[in-house]
């Protein structure tokens, strides 16, 4: 049978992912989809880039010479891509029979779509079937840990994960692509406000799964980035306003990261004192011109999983912080 063609481009960062670029790869080229496929590598150590030539000769391949974070590495293999459709992937993913086919076909019939797949962690469990992007800049995996079948109980997504999504190349670049200032996590999800601000639509495909190999552990490297991106989202697109009225959901906010980073000892504190400099450092021009479509389009949620201090007070201390939210978000204009 001869490839189906709907001119996409795949484009995948990797940085030292020896361990899982093959099976990606393979699985992407088992599809009966004619595509590109961008291997833009942010200086790996392995053997990652030995392995992906000898897997095949048809991908294409960019060697920066130092780790450009996964949103500068995304714009890179975005500006190169010769294709109308691009799928963003991370390299420990497996893309299941017909997922390619099914997750692009969205994005080429209808315009202003960002269209999002069912991952599922290896389990045979949810990983995230689009983001939940919620007041306080947090993105949580819609139906994570769930069964398949529960996912249709969960609000819409209105945000989809870096892990990877569709979409078309001109709508990347209208949105200004990925913010390089993020590096890394957080970078979806200010995409995904900066997309429903304009007026895009988000919509999950789950006749298109995907495999990821999910740590849900979050070290210090991760704890970091995610909160001070999370900081970086607020400050560029929320407006002002807002933040005041929000300031008590704030401030328990706060209290409960710190008490996350705490698990880390000194360096934890020493590291929210880090992260308060950068955000401080941090400038954006806010377009408040769309605000009512911002208004209309995040939750007032906070979810109980994926879990972040291993404290069974936990949960009681989610619940406390979502009702805060919604209490205050009513207040917003």
């Amino acid at each position: 049978m001869a490839p189906m063609s709907r001119s996409i481009s795949i484009i995948i960062v990797t940085f030292n992912n020896e361990g899982d670029i093959v099976p990606c790869l393979e699985s992407i080229l088992a599809q009966n989809v004619d595509c590109e496929i961008i291997i833009v590598d942010n200086g790996s150590k392995d053997s990652t880039i030995e392995l992906v030539r000898k897997t095949s000769d048809q991908v294409r391949i960019l060697e920066n010479h130092g780790n450009l974070g996964y949103a500068e590495g995304n714009n890179v293999g975005a500006g190169i891509a010769e294709n109308e459709i691009l799928v963003i992937a991370n390299p420990d993913t497996i893309f299941q029979q017909d997922s390619l086919i099914n997750l692009t076909k969205p994005v080429s019939e209808n315009p202003k779509v960002i269209a999002t797949p069912l991952i599922m962690r290896t389990d045979g469990r949810v990983n995230v079937s689009g983001l939940l992007c919620s007041v306080l800049g947090h993105a949580f995996p819609r139906g994570y840990g769930l069964e398949t079948k529960d996912i249709s109980k969960l609000p819409p997504a209105n945000g989809v994960s870096g892990c990877c999504f569709a979409i078309r190349k001109e709508d990347l670049k209208e949105l200004g692509g990925f913010d390089p200032r993020f590096f890394m996590y957080n970078e979806d999800t200010d995409l995904s406000w900066r997309a429903q601000t304009e007026g895009y639509r988000i919509t999950t495909v789950d006749d298109s799964v995907i495999i990821h190999k999910y740590n849900p552990n979050f070290g210090y490297l991760k704890t970091y980035l995610l909160e001070r991106n999370r900081y970086f989202l607020l400050k560029k697109n929320m407006p002002f306003s807002w933040m005041v009225i929000l300031l008590p959901s704030i401030i328990l906010m706060d209290l409960f990261s710190t008490i996350a980073l705490m698990r880390f000892g000194f360096k934890g504190l020493k590291l929210k004192a880090k992260i308060y400099a950068e955000v401080a450092n941090f400038t954006s021009n806010k377009n408040t011109r769309k605000n009512g479509r911002l208004r209309n389009s995040i939750y007032p949620v906070f979810s109980s999983e994926p879990a972040l201090t291993g404290s069974r007070y936990e949960r009681s201390i989610r619940l406390l912080l979502e009702r805060s939210l919604r209490a205050n978000w009513r207040l917003v204009p």
